[in-house]
């Protein structure tokens, strides 16, 4: 049996964290929670867990999605870590941002159902 793929949720919104998280584990991934990119980093480094992608919200209390981004590239053991980016936010300035720093991909919220964005992290792992 293969091992369970691991997804780090980073979301700060109590509703939407539970619609992802709820569509995730139905797809079959084992989820990891954070509320803000602190907690994301600390999940992290913590290691006590796989992950094989990160699921990122922009806009955040305590440490934002873009400086989660900054601060991931010195984690030696997660640097590589996939991360694609799930925001409200759709401003190009932002979207540039973001994959700049190393996102694989960004999708608006309103834009992306439960649906898609299975599709879309089973394009990544």
């Amino acid at each position: 049996m293969s091992k369970q793929q691991g997804v780090l949720l980073i979301e700060d919104d109590p509703l939407l964290r539970s619609l992802y998280q709820r569509s995730l584990e139905k797809a079959g991934y084992r989820v990891v929670i954070a509320e803000h990119g602190q907690e994301g980093l600390d999940a992290i480094r913590g290691g006590s867990f796989s992950l094989d992608l990160v699921l990122l919200d922009i806009m955040m209390p305590v440490m934002d999605g873009l400086e989660f981004l900054r601060q991931l590239k010195d984690e030696a053991s997660a640097a590589k870590l996939p991360v694609v980016v799930l925001s409200n936010l759709d401003s190009d300035d932002v979207i540039t941002e973001a994959l700049d720093l190393g996102a694989l991909d960004y999708l608006v919220k309103v834009d992306t159902g439960p649906s898609d964005l299975i599709k879309k992290v089973k394009k990544f792992i």
